[in-house]
């Protein structure tokens, strides 16, 4: 029954630190602070029918076993300005299933450089109540661990900044909320499927580190959430799973790194939520960590405005089927010391690309992925690897661009392998654009063009290469450069190509293009740029009739290619059906030019769902024909 005011200076005006004190029927007024519990042995239960009228420096303070009998046990009043009017949490660990109580109206909990740990034998939960805010500062919740079970359940719970004033000035107005003024949610190796359910809630300012909701190989449901000026929304290391149950969310790009997810999350995080990009163009991208492809797999076509990107990774293409990893048309993959391995010594492996752009991160083609970081610059990344058992009929790279490669060797090397590169660029590596070399190597490389590499366009140390119609200009040391052959002429056939000058190649040419080396036939070689003229495939070639040719690959899983050719300009509608006649997904419907159209289908329906494996049929109508063929998708 005792008064206690303008007390408080330090921390609380009482302060009970491991102790067990009876302090009943009190009023507390115009404190820096009423209450600040270190810890008590009976959780405040002593503390009773006081009236807490909160202060004017800071919020009640009190371990997560006594907030309990402070709340219910007590009554407490907010300041009418809204300033201060919180429950300050230290670090605690839960061992046993707990509800995070109800606050009083104009009251929210608040996280300062705290640690909420859930874990413990029983596998224990966390449930906090729809409408409750979290602000935190440098603060995380831990959700089990490598060893110990625990979960967390939300609904319609906001986790923000101390300085968002969301719910009142919890922090008296010092400062403003920013991305990364706390840490995040960490769901553990441990934490439990069926009972981490984070629905409904509001995510914000968070994600000092890494992303503010981290994934290390646990499968939470989270769904339906908002994720707004975060320094990163997701960083989802390992999913069991494979993320199906992130859904329903609107992801907006943070302000200091991409969403991070291992491959095989990718389609649900990419199809099942709705992510965001930033409107100046940084950061919005999918960050790839080191993965091995062993079933065949068409990457996700991404939102408008966001890229693919790999740090220090390597994707690895390999498997005793034979897997082909294919990248649709327009992506852009930004990349820091890394690689692509496609096929290996022992398994074989594929890779189609097709308008894909393979460059640095710190290039700005796409959009400023890295926020401004340094200047692109050859060797920013490493290669495209194509080794012994890479499938020469499914390394097919067709209108690609490769630039700032090289890092270590070259920016595509073709070690006993036969991949097929038309119409593709070759520029500003640190070394060649593409080295050659083993006894089994037999690359083509069709109407492309190598400028600017630091050294080489080709460098060639065993094998051959087939070299039609390409440009090169610019590079180093040599356009091409043989060390050693085993073409069957002893040198390596490149004719009717541009050397860069009108007169030739210079080295063992006698012009004063690039320099060729021995062991190059350059003879004839192009006037003018060979390159610069690239066949389209429409208009002068298209046929006298209608032509349509079987898909390819067929059977397929993931993809397969309809390629047609159209004798004039015509409406077109291309679909597949199914043995019922039924529309699965249709890839062309409208006027399309003469000449050849290559279509892929990925295996999806029109509203982007997978279609089962199993027999289809393509329909093409086009000028009162209609043309159908067999598709069978493999499991």
């Amino acid at each position: 029954d005792c008064t206690f005011r303008y007390g408080g200076n330090g921390v609380g005006v009482v302060q009970v630190a491991g102790s067990d004190p009876t302090v009943s029927g009190c009023t507390f007024s115009e404190n820096t602070c009423s209450l600040y519990i270190d810890s008590s042995p009976t959780f405040g239960v002593n503390l009773i029918g006081n009236t807490l009228n909160q202060g004017d420096w800071r919020p009640i303070h009190a371990p997560l076993d006594c907030i309990d009998n402070v709340v219910f046990g007590n009554t407490i009043v907010p300041r009418v300005d809204g300033k201060w009017n919180g429950i300050d949490i230290p670090s605690s660990t839960i061992s046993e299933s707990w509800l995070l109580p109800t606050l009083p109206h104009g009251f929210l909990y608040y996280f300062n450089w705290a640690t909420i740990t859930v874990k413990g034998p029983s596998g224990p939960v966390l449930t906090i109540p729809n409408g409750e805010i979290i602000k935190m500062t440098y603060s995380r919740f831990e959700i089990g661990s490598n060893t110990e079970p625990g979960g967390l359940v939300a609904d319609g719970v906001t986790f923000t900044s101390i300085n968002d004033d969301t719910g009142g000035d919890t922090n008296g107005g010092t400062g403003a909320p920013g991305p990364g003024n706390w840490q995040r949610l960490d769901f553990n190796a441990m934490a439990r499927a069926d009972s981490c359910l984070i629905t409904n809630c509001e995510i914000r300012y968070g994600g000092n580190g890494v992303g503010v909701v981290q994934v290390a190989g646990s499968d939470p449901t989270i769904a339906g959430c908002t994720f707004t000026d975060n320094s990163c929304s997701f960083y989802i290391d390992a999913s069991p799973t494979f993320g199906v149950n992130l859904m329903g969310n609107t992801i907006n790009q943070g302000d200091w790194r991409p969403i991070h997810a291992p491959l095989d999350c990718i389609d649900n995080v990419v199809f099942g939520n709705t992510i965001v990009p930033r409107g100046d163009g940084k950061w919005n991208g999918i960050d790839i960590p080191s993965s091995t492809i062993s079933e065949s797999w068409t990457l996700p076509v991404l939102p408008h405005g966001f890229l693919y990107y790999l740090n220090w990774a390597a994707i690895t293409v390999k498997g005793p089927s034979g897997p082909v990893l294919t990248i649709p048309n327009g992506e852009i993959i930004k990349m820091t010391y890394s690689r692509f391995e496609i096929g290996s010594n022992t398994e074989p492996g594929g890779l189609v690309a097709d308008g894909v752009t393979f460059t640095s991160i710190n290039d700005d083609t796409g959009g400023d992925t890295n926020g401004g970081t340094g200047a692109p610059g050859p060797g920013n990344w490493q290669r495209l690897d194509f080794n012994a058992m890479a499938r020469a009929d499914s390394c097919l790279i067709t209108d690609c661009t490769f630039r700032y490669g090289g890092n270590g060797g070259s920016t595509v090397e073709v070690v006993d392998s036969s991949p097929r590169f038309e119409r593709c660029d070759f520029s500003l590596s640190s070394t060649a654009g593409a080295y050659v070399h083993g006894a089994a190597a037999d690359p083509t490389f069709w109407y492309s063009s190598f400028t600017d590499n630091t050294q080489y366009g080709i460098r060639t140390t065993s094998g051959q290469a087939h070299v039609i119609h390409s440009c090169f200009e610019g590079n180093g040391l040599n356009g091409v450069l043989v060390v050693e052959t085993n073409a069957p002429t002893g040198t390596l056939l490149m004719t009717n190509c541009w050397w860069g000058a009108a007169d030739g190649p210079s080295g063992e040419g006698t012009g004063s293009g690039d320099a060729v080396s021995a062991g190059v036939t350059y003879e004839p070689w192009a006037l003018t740029p060979a390159c610069a003229d690239l066949p389209t495939g429409t208009g002068d070639d298209a046929p006298a009739v209608l032509t349509v040719r079987p898909a390819y690959p067929n059977p397929f899983n993931p993809s397969t290619t309809i390629s047609f050719e159209l004798p004039a300009t015509a409406p077109v509608r291309l679909s597949v059906v199914d043995l019922q006649g039924r529309r699965v997904a249709t890839l062309a419907s409208g006027e399309l030019p003469a000449g050849r159209h290559d279509l892929r289908w990925t295996g999806r329906d029109d509203r982007g769902r997978h279609a089962p494996a199993g027999v289809y049929m393509f329909r093409l109508e086009t000028g009162g024909e209609v043309r159908t063929g067999k598709l069978v998708m493999l499991k």
